[in-house]
């Protein structure tokens, strides 16, 4: 009897010792995913810029598409909600929402995020802009598909970020 009063008490200080390291862990592997998917969004679009020359035309503009997945799982914190858009509308200090004379130029892009146990954390997203007129992006588990296009403007030129509708058979994809 003292042996499995011995036994449960040992197991139960291992479990609290090493609790808060694994809510660490858990924490950590969520912000490298969600930094690994805003970094991926950051350099498609700037190989977009680089690779392809900006075209007005909407039809015509150079393109790539590609699927971002939320982190889930056990190693991972539970993530209640995560947005890609200008930082005055998703940022943890929100701020007035811009204009539409603002278009993209006064967006600062990131990818903001908010886990069961934590405050919003945001990770920037350079080089890359929402379409004009276009309200944050919610992504999603499942999956949300993200069209990236290298449009002429009469200003200069810009990355423009969407989100669209699963790409049909035959069109490029990229998974993230």
């Amino acid at each position: 009897m003292i042996r499995a009063v011995l036994a449960v008490a040992i197991a139960v200080a291992l479990l609290a010792t090493t609790t808060p390291a694994l809510s660490d862990a858990r924490e950590d592997a969520t912000r490298t995913e969600m930094d690994r998917i805003a970094t991926h969004v950051e350099r498609t679009g700037a190989d977009l810029a680089s690779s392809s020359p900006a075209v007005a035309e909407a039809d015509l503009a150079p393109r790539s598409v590609l699927r971002v997945r939320l982190p889930t799982g056990f190693a991972r914190r539970t993530i209640e909600g995560a947005t890609i858009g200008c930082r005055a509308d998703v940022g943890p200090k929100r701020g007035p929402k811009r204009d539409a004379a603002e278009g993209g130029e006064g967006c600062e892009l990131v990818l903001a995020w908010r886990t069961d146990e934590s405050g919003v954390e945001t990770h920037r997203i350079r080089g890359v802009t929402l379409a004009p007129e276009r309200s944050p992006i919610e992504l999603s588990a499942d999956g949300t598909w993200l069209r990236l296009e290298h449009r002429g403007r009469g200003d200069g030129d810009a990355v423009e970020l969407r989100a669209i509708r699963p790409p049909e058979q035959g069109e490029g994809r990229i998974e993230v």
